[in-house]
């Protein structure tokens, strides 16, 4: 049984996002999305990537994930794919998204655009 599937079509959350490493956000991803949209308001860079809570997301590769970029005040959608191959929407690691900035904190915006279930 998933942890969240959403009977809306859109559903929205945010995270504060650190530098220190990554994070998941408080709603995950609901199995029946096709779509997320992540928006970084902030001034610094944000990076994104499936993972555990706690990775560090390093650009260079260095830590062995090389996460999405998400420039400062732009966005970036992300199409899921096939259901077989999408992260799912349960506490298992590392399923999920997380986020992490390249300094400091920004608190990001995430839309999962979800097909409803019958």
């Amino acid at each position: 049984m998933a942890e969240r599937v959403s009977s809306k079509f859109l559903l929205s959350t945010t995270i504060v996002a650190s530098s220190a490493s990554g994070n998941r956000p408080p709603i995950l991803i609901p199995d029946n999305c096709h779509t997320i949209i992540v928006y970084n308001p902030s001034a610094n860079i944000l990076y994104v990537a499936i993972g555990s809570n706690g990775d560090v997301l390093d650009p260079t590769g260095a830590s062995g994930t090389i996460p999405m970029i998400i420039p400062p005040s732009t966005s970036a959608s992300i199409g899921m794919g096939a259901l077989s191959i999408r992260p799912q929407s349960t506490p298992k690691e590392p399923d999920q998204f997380i986020y992490q900035t390249n300094t400091s904190t920004a608190q990001v915006n995430i839309t999962y655009l979800c097909s409803i279930e019958y």
